[in-house]
């Protein structure tokens, strides 16, 4: 999914989401966007310079998913990133982001 994600692939980062996709943000739980929607997020935030993301640290296994630490670079933000997984027709995809711990970040 970063990958893709880094790659400004909307195909690709579309294939790893579930159409039911739950984003979770400081424990408040947005309205769902419709495909749309989504895509014009990841477009605005795409044409920031330098839009991409990093991982720091190690990825947890956790129940249901995976807890990691990122950086986005445009935004200059560190955060802690809960990516909770199921299975979807033949695949597993990713069925709700949960974002915390956002802070400002100031390193390379």
């Amino acid at each position: 999914y970063l990958d893709a994600f880094n790659r400004h692939s909307l195909d690709d980062v579309f294939s790893y989401l579930s159409p039911n996709i739950t984003l979770v943000i400081r424990g408040k739980t947005l309205p769902q966007d419709d495909r749309a929607a989504t895509e014009k997020r990841y477009l605005e935030h795409w044409g920031l310079p330098d839009a991409r993301i990093s991982v720091i640290g190690d990825i947890e296994e956790v129940e249901g998913g995976i807890n990691v630490v990122l950086v986005d670079h445009a935004r200059r933000k560190k955060m802690r990133v809960y990516y909770v997984y199921a299975f979807e027709g033949d695949k597993w995809v990713h069925i709700r982001h949960e974002i915390e711990d956002i802070v400002d970040w100031d390193g390379d």
